[in-house]
């Protein structure tokens, strides 16, 4: 999870907000899951850092909460994007199972 990546959805995010572009949101909205698994990918990796040599915990656990900042970030998006769905479509998707077109 880049910096960049993090900026580039965020932008997706308000640009499908500002021009109520669903397609983006729901292109975002499927991306979702995968910034969550990658989130607990480099939470497990730096935990397994962690065990193996404890000099590492400061520095590892301030890595963690940049990930969990970014993941955070990325969720606000998914926000975002499904306030667009919401009004492009009048079909409220948060909360709810995902689907094809993304959702919650």
């Amino acid at each position: 999870m880049t910096n960049a990546t993090t900026k580039i959805d965020t932008i997706n995010a308000m640009l499908s907000f500002a021009e109520v572009r669903d397609d983006l949101s729901s292109t975002f909205m499927e991306r979702d899951d995968e910034i969550d698994a990658l989130y607990m990918e480099i939470f497990r990796e730096l935990l397994e850092v962690m065990r193996h040599d404890p000099a590492t915990v400061a520095q590892a656990i301030e890595l963690i909460l940049v990930a969990r900042f970014a993941e955070r970030i990325a969720d606000q998006a998914t926000n975002i994007c499904e306030e667009v769905v919401y009004l492009v479509e009048a079909r409220p998707i948060r909360h709810q199972p995902r689907t094809s077109t993304g959702g919650e």
